[in-house]
């Protein structure tokens, strides 16, 4: 199963950064699950570091062939849902909570915000979403019309990425939806 290997791949990884940074304090985890949106692909974390709050935490979206074909790597102790870790086991925790996609307000990109004509952005309630860089409205509605899978995890403290995967122009980055912190 693409998880299972996911996850052993995550394992070396793990084994060679715990290495280098050996101690009582060590902080590892390792969490997978399978995007249900778009079959056989999968989304993994893994996370290692002298302590919880220095480790570093790499997310990777795979497809059905086990291609990497997004991942972002950020320090724990900035993520909002990594952030309170205090021992392995809670970053495994934390881990399987930041990959897990059956709470997301984005379901397709057609649960998106509109684009209001003459709008800097869309907006979300109150909360603005920013498209990533070269966007505009009409790449917005285009995109919002096709209604394909949105993969959204929180990215820092008081935001989350939207990723997407169209058929026509692959996997790619939506923008970043902010929420309070």
């Amino acid at each position: 199963m693409p998880v299972k290997k996911l996850i052993a791949a995550a394992a070396l990884a793990l084994a060679a950064m715990a290495a280098t940074t050996a101690s009582a304090k060590d902080c590892s985890g390792i969490a997978g699950t399978e995007w249900r949106a778009v079959k056989g692909w999968t989304v993994g974390a893994i996370a290692g570091g002298p302590d919880c709050a220095k480790a570093v935490a790499l997310i990777v979206v795979r497809d059905a062939e086990n291609n990497p074909v997004w991942h972002e790597s950020f320090v724990a102790g900035q993520v909002m849902v990594l952030a309170y870790a205090e021992d392995s086991a809670a970053m495994t925790t934390s881990l399987a909570e930041w990959v897990d996609q059956s709470n997301n307000t984005f379901k397709t990109t057609a649960d998106l915000p509109e684009w209001a004509e003459g709008a800097e952005q869309p907006v979300f309630g109150e909360f603005p979403f920013y498209p990533e860089e070269g966007a505009d409205r009409d790449m917005w509605t285009k995109m919002r019309a096709a209604k394909t899978p949105v993969l959204c995890y929180v990215q820092g403290m008081e935001s989350m990425a939207c990723l997407t995967n169209d058929p026509e122009t692959g996997f790619f980055k939506i923008g970043v939806q902010s929420f309070p912190g």
